[in-house]
């Protein structure tokens, strides 16, 4: 490994400080960007180089209460410790929230700590503005006896039970609570049919056993009886994933409050009035395993890995690993379908046995944090992994390659961070600022997922600089071999071209030459299978690109255009006999594997796959005759799978 050396840091930090920055022998896997970190022992923000020098710094009001976001619109969302005698010796308390601009002005400001509650650990902006805000919420000893738990098994001050809190900012300090979950409201017990919430524990996976406490030694010494330390948000099914330490366990909600509320929004999914919808890593917790099969230890950071990374749609958490010896960062395959909803095994316990992917146990020392610490998928397959207690942050390939590895010592610049997440200067938080650029893309042609196509797949890049024919489309794969690549289609902003099969998969580079002489490129990877559908909107989303062939075999498109709105909807397909669909993709390499195809969650018979000469790197799949049962089903998710992967949906219609 190559040393880049010891870097001063003292320019934009208020003490002094050291980074030791080591940069792997390839050095071209590493990511290139910045990378967001708030040291929760300073008042600041910082954006870092792949140096260890500092990009950008923000100011705050008060030391990190733990969770900082830098957000899509560039502003950047803080969370920050306030006094509370009530939490006073809670493990990452806040109780403030602010928003400030890319040049440090506040914006808004937001204290949640009152008689009964106090925001602590994470916070995240969501898509509409609002914030989510975690809240530990206090309740006496009366009132948890009252709930049925167990007399002399917490402390006589009282118990924290969690809240989530959806605000919508009003004003420059002002908030409306539009939407609240209580673990309180979700709790089950079996210890005394007198109390509230009585009823069967083993197996009840979607309540909250108010008298587990096998991970805690002295539960009657430690208020903090669920420590929640993480809030993400999934915008594909509008559900929130959290993490508790000593339950050692992820739990999945819906974000909804009410069960009909889930099934009139949520195309039918059941969100179970806020009960648990997934939950992982101790089944324990719900008496349905013991410690053979507990999975996790003392969990941190769960996260989704965003639907286009490699691993997309999976799940990725920190097992601290305490009493183990050593932390690692672990990726799990969720057992969830199109309509986000998760199944149980033959067992009654949720799935997966075992992460699929996991780095940390032969990471060179000390790769050990009993607190903290993060995980962030990255476009070119690596993973950034922030260990906190051991103030380093290592980035590291999918074949556990450490690639970067930065130990930023001690002091206000250094010390404990909360999480660490890399940015780049075409990511919609950076692109209108001082560090941005354009955002020229590499794009799945069908699915449009981003940094990624298919051998033999359909890949589209976009932004400025497509405006002369170009001469010569290549592809430099991971081994360094150039390829020349069949261009399928150019635009002045979009180009459109073929993946070579012979190219081997990983990191690769699209070089375009233009007729002018000019050169450009796209970085991107190379998946042996990433398949995708065609939508007809081309956004990889509503309408497919989809014919029918009815039962008198005549031929019809399975979307129509609405002339009120200009908008693509889907057709109604008449289902009466034998009904078959073509369904049109790219990426499914060559149809190698075997292909399913499911209507609604419905398999549909798949009859042929072809890769169509006519128009390289497209895939047809026909399907058919379609079950009965869709009939009358409007807008419903069509979704193919192949090679272990699973394409976006697009929508079809029947009557």
């Amino acid at each position: 490994m190559r040393s880049i050396g010891v870097l001063f840091l003292a320019t934009a930090w208020s003490v002094t400080s050291w980074a030791q920055v080591v940069v792997g022998a390839n050095s071209d896997k590493l990511s290139s960007g910045y990378v967001f970190i708030a040291p929760s022992a300073s008042t600041e923000s910082h954006l870092l180089r792949n140096d260890g020098s500092v990009a950008y710094t923000w100011p705050g009001t008060n030391p990190a209460g733990l969770a900082v976001k830098l957000l899509p619109d560039g502003t950047i969302l803080r969370s920050g410790v306030v006094t509370s005698s009530l939490f006073r010796n809670g493990s990452g308390a806040g109780g403030q929230v602010e928003k400030r601009n890319w040049n440090g002005d506040l914006l808004w400001s937001y204290i949640i700590p009152d008689e009964r509650y106090l925001q602590h650990h994470d916070i995240a902006g969501l898509p509409n503005g609002n914030v989510l805000i975690l809240a530990w919420r206090f309740h006496t000893a009366e009132e948890a006896i009252a709930a049925g738990r167990k007399p002399g098994t917490l402390p006589e001050t009282g118990i924290w039970s969690e809240s989530i809190f959806e605000v919508k900012p009003v004003g420059a300090d002002g908030g409306e609570v539009v939407w609240q979950w209580h673990a309180w409201d979700h709790l089950v017990q079996d210890f005394d049919e007198a109390k509230a919430n009585y009823g069967v524990v083993e197996g009840n996976y979607r309540r909250i056993d108010v008298n587990f406490t096998s991970n805690q030694p002295n539960p009657s010494a430690n208020p903090d009886w669920l420590h929640l330390n993480n809030v993400r948000y999934n915008v594909k099914f509008d559900q929130i994933m959290v993490s508790s330490r000593p339950w050692s366990e992820v739990w999945i909600i819906d974000h909804s409050t009410t069960a009909e509320e889930s099934a009139s929004s949520k195309g039918g999914r059941q969100g179970h009035g806020g009960d648990l919808l997934y939950r992982w890593g101790n089944p324990r917790a719900y008496r349905k395993g013991g410690v053979a099969e507990q999975t996790l230890i003392n969990t941190h950071d769960a996260n989704w890995i965003p639907e286009g990374l490699i691993g997309g749609g999976n799940m990725l958490v920190i097992n601290t690993g305490t009493g183990r010896g050593y932390t690692s960062a672990d990726e799990v395959v969720l057992p969830v379908d199109a309509k986000g909803s998760y199944s149980l095994d033959a067992s009654g316990r949720f799935g997966p046995n075992a992460a699929i992917w996991s780095y940390g146990q032969t990471a060179p020392a000390p790769f050990f944090s009993p607190t903290g610490s993060s995980a962030q998928r990255l476009p070119n397959g690596n993973t950034l992994i922030c260990i906190s207690n051991a103030n380093r942050i290592v980035e590291v390939t999918p074949e556990k390659e450490i690639v970067w590895n930065v130990n930023l010592g001690a002091g206000s610049a250094g010390g404990y961070k909360f999480r660490a997440e890399r940015f780049f200067p075409e990511s919609p938080q950076l692109r209108t600022t001082s560090l941005g650029a354009p955002a020229p893309e590499v794009r799945h042609a069908a699915s449009l997922h981003p940094s990624v196509a298919a051998l033999g797949g359909l890949l589209t890049a976009t932004g400025a600089g497509f405006a002369n024919t170009p001469a010569e489309a290549t592809i430099i794969d991971a081994a360094g071999t150039t390829h020349s690549a069949y261009v399928a289609r150019a635009t002045a902003a979009e180009l459109t071209v073929q993946v070579p099969k012979a190219a081997v998969p990983g990191p690769a580079r699209l070089k375009v030459a233009a007729a002018d002489g000019t050169t450009q490129t796209r970085d991107f990877r190379i998946d042996a299978i990433r398949p995708g559908l065609y939508a007809i909107n081309g956004n990889g989303e509503g309408p497919g690109a989809i014919t029918a062939l009815l039962d008198d075999q005549s031929a019809m498109l399975a979307y129509t255009l609405d002339t009120a709105s200009n908008q693509y909807l889907p057709a109604n397909i008449p289902l009466a006999g034998s009904v078959y669909l073509s369904i049109f993709g790219t990426g499914l390499g060559g149809a190698k594997g075997p292909v399913s195809v499911t209507i609604d969650g419905t398999p549909a018979p798949v009859v042929a796959v072809e890769s169509l000469t006519q128009f390289p790197g497209v895939d047809q799949v026909n399907v058919g005759p379609i079950p009965a049962s869709l009939a009358g089903k409007r807008g419903v998710p069509v979704v193919l799978t192949t090679g272990g992967r699973s394409t976006n949906a697009v929508a079809v219609s029947f009557q």
